[in-house]
């Protein structure tokens, strides 16, 4: 693998046979930077990431769509090593991420040494390189909506399916499985920062981003539905269980995302609502207004959730958009816009 990294890397990226051999690497490295493949195979996927020259492949042929997919490709990779829960792993990609970075705004760069601060930087390039296009606009919307699939996870807790997550049996295997799992993961901040980039932010492709406003507010409207089904039927008890599911990591994770993505739909200038836009916003506010209602007097709710849920029942956001506050700001907590920590800055 590193082998063919270095041809890559040598080759002047002109013809077909270029192309092949950019491919070729490309799906390499996607394969072997899996978490599931042996360590060395993974460090050797960071490696060859690090030395092809593919995270510039887009610089090298302005104008080219077809290095620009790859070149993407290669980003998607380079965000899942960055993930990855063994600390060479993560220093190389990240090592890769910031010789890019450097080169576009050295000052911000000189100083990162967090996975998580190269992430945030990391996911801002990718969303300002590749957006503009459609492809580039459908690969993120696609990444964001697999992270924040809130709909399917909350499936497993109501009904017929929802008595079974009362089980101790239950209850055992998803701490044992969360303890197992990868503590580098950082899935709710990429969520977030994919968030703030691509929908409060975003100058992206319009088309494809007005594409996934609409499935973002139609899974949140489908995700509130089913909380606020659950809740009505249920009786004192499980409706308090329903508000106690979103502590879990595998239930809050998709459904906090969702949440704060539904909020930067409503609320960002970066795109108008009109048209079934607009039917689908003003029916995510009902929903959520019935839901402040439901979950007002218990204090099983994860706050966090509630207060998505508050700024989503909100009917005040045109004056938000005037005074240029972003009420989004407040869930991101996992990024650095999220406005409590840029207000103990300037204080």
């Amino acid at each position: 693998m590193e082998l063919l990294a270095l041809m890559a890397y040598q080759q002047p990226c002109k013809d077909d046979a270029d192309i092949a051999l950019y491919r070729t690497l490309c799906q390499e490295i996607e394969l072997r930077s899996d978490e599931a493949q042996p360590l060395m195979i993974r460090q050797a996927a960071a490696s060859a990431l690090h030395h092809s020259g593919l995270l510039r492949l887009h610089n090298k042929q302005d104008g080219s769509t077809v290095y620009a997919e790859l070149a993407l490709a290669g980003w998607m990779s380079a965000l899942r090593l960055l993930q990855d829960d063994s600390t060479c792993v993560r220093a190389v990609a990240r090592h890769a991420i910031e010789n890019v970075l450097g080169t576009v705004d050295p000052a911000r760069i000189r100083f990162s040494s967090s996975d998580a601060t190269v992430l945030s930087l990391a996911v801002e390039y990718i969303v300002s390189s590749f957006a503009h296009t459609g492809h580039g606009a459908t690969s993120l919307s696609k990444m964001l909506i697999q992270l924040i699939d809130a709909p399917v996870v909350l499936t497993a807790y109501v009904g017929a399916a929802g008595a079974k997550a009362l089980d101790w049996d239950n209850l055992y295997r998803r701490i044992f499985e969360y303890e197992s799992s990868n503590y580098f993961a950082e899935r709710d901040g990429l969520a977030q920062n994919m968030v703030y980039y691509l929908l409060a932010r975003s100058t992206g492709d319009e088309e494809s981003i007005r594409l996934l406003c609409e499935q973002v507010l139609t899974l949140l409207n489908k995700a509130l539905q089913i909380l606020n089904q659950e809740s009505r039927c249920s009786d004192e008890e499980a409706g308090r269980w329903l508000g106690g599911v979103t502590y879990y990591p595998d239930v809050f994770s998709p459904a906090f995302g969702l949440l704060a993505a539904g909020v930067a739909v409503v609320t960002s200038t970066s795109h108008s609502l009109t048209g079934d836009l607009q039917s689908l916003a003003v029916q995510a506010r009902e929903l959520a207004q019935e839901a402040c209602g439901i979950h007002s007097k218990d204090d099983v709710m994860h706050p966090l959730m509630m207060r998505a849920l508050k700024l989503l029942a909100c009917t005040d956001h045109p004056s938000s958009r005037q005074d240029g506050t972003e009420p989004v700001r407040e869930l991101l907590f996992l990024t650095p816009h999220w406005i409590a920590l840029t207000d103990s800055v300037n204080k």
